[in-house]
């Protein structure tokens, strides 16, 4: 069975939703709130990103790249959480747009508040 390959669309679309991973991600560990407050945009922008990607992409390959995405995201809040469960791995896969930021955060600023 061969790959089918990635149109040009859904290549722009899986670049998005990694800038805006990034992005989150880098305004999540900001020390002011006014920068901190993109965050919300960029984690909304990357649910829908990721919406658009299962219709551009025929839903295996995005489905897969975001449950991947989410696992290991649940597996590193998993180990660092302090009193883990089965749902923060579940949390992961479902909704990890919000969560690679928080875990990122507190793994760079383990004292501060999120």
């Amino acid at each position: 069975m061969t790959k089918s390959p990635v149109s040009a669309v859904s290549r722009k679309l899986y670049i998005a939703l990694a800038t805006l991973t990034i992005i989150s991600i880098l305004v999540s560990i900001q020390p002011s709130i006014e920068i901190r407050q993109v965050r919300n945009m960029t984690i909304l922008g990357s649910f829908l990103v990721g919406t658009a990607l299962l219709f551009a992409d025929k839903w295996i390959r995005p489905a897969t790249v975001w449950a991947i995405v989410g696992l290991a995201s649940g597996l590193i809040a998993f180990a660092i959480d302090p009193r883990p469960g089965a749902s923060t791995i579940v949390i992961g896969v479902m909704a990890w747009p919000l969560q690679i930021p928080e875990v990122i955060e507190s793994i760079v600023a383990p004292g501060g508040d999120s």
